[in-house]
């Protein structure tokens, strides 16, 4: 089982003028359905594949838009169980931002 968690930092978006918060948030649910993830509050997507969620990751990873505002970025990962206390979390916002010849 997968899920993805993601929180933006509002304040910064809204402060910068750049860009529209609840444009970004419909963006990432449009990206998430063609994705076939479902949304299960905001900012919080399960389901899927292994594949979907790379997916994301990838596209996401490259996306001013995205990266520039991201407070919380975590990809739980349960191997094939349902149980919370199974899955291994991955800090994606940390990996892509300590690892900068990744984001190409």
């Amino acid at each position: 089982m997968f899920k993805m968690e993601i929180a933006l930092d509002t304040q910064k978006i809204e402060r910068e003028g750049l860009y529209d918060p609840s444009e970004i948030a419909r963006q990432l649910d449009k990206l998430f359905a063609r994705l076939r993830i479902q949304k299960q509050g905001e900012g919080l997507y399960t389901g899927g594949d292994f594949a979907g969620y790379g997916s994301a990751i990838l596209f996401l990873k490259k996306q001013p838009w995205f990266m520039s505002y991201v407070d919380k970025w975590l990809w739980y990962n349960s191997d094939g169980s349902s149980k919370e206390e199974d899955f291994v979390v991955e800090d994606v916002a940390a990996h892509y931002r300590h690892s900068p010849a990744l984001h190409s």
